[in-house]
């Protein structure tokens, strides 16, 4: 999918840049709640910089929505499983083989819930750098027109 904005900075070959909105939600009454795969007003994605825009420059950039879909599970659904791991890991030591890590209820499903979700960071880390290099930015619309 092709969308246009404007480069909100630039970390090596990557830029991230700011959606406009989309001519088809700006009308509709719903598009902030919809499930559209289309970027909205103001939300940022990361994408490869191929034609050196620099910080401010009006661009076309190319992704495929199914990479924002695939974005939105590694950002919430990965920590929400490993959310549910940890849960039910620490109710089966407290239960089932009576561990107990503090003298406390529930404290070790409470450290291992925690302690599973703290595991998640650096995995949700890692398929978020696989995915950012599969979008791009193919053509600069307009130069910084506040630059001089």
């Amino acid at each position: 999918m092709r969308d246009t904005g404007a480069i909100k900075s630039i970390k090596g070959n990557y830029a991230e840049v700011r959606a406009a909105m989309v001519s088809e939600c700006g009308s509709c009454p719903l598009n902030s709640s919809c499930s559209s795969t289309s970027l909205r007003n103001n939300e940022t994605i990361t994408v490869r910089n191929d034609v050196s825009a620099e910080i401010g420059d009006i661009v076309s950039f190319e992704y495929d929505p199914k990479d924002i879909t695939t974005g939105y599970f590694i950002i919430y659904g990965i920590p929400i499983i490993f959310l549910i791991i940890g849960f039910m890991a620490g109710i089966a030591l407290e239960k089932s083989l009576n561990i107990r890590l503090l003298p406390l209820e529930n404290s070790t499903t409470v450290i291992l819930t925690v302690a599973f979700i703290l595991l998640s960071i650096p995995i949700v880390r890692f398929f978020d750098a696989k995915i950012k290099s599969h979008s791009y930015v193919y053509e600069i619309i307009a130069k910084n027109p506040l630059k001089k």
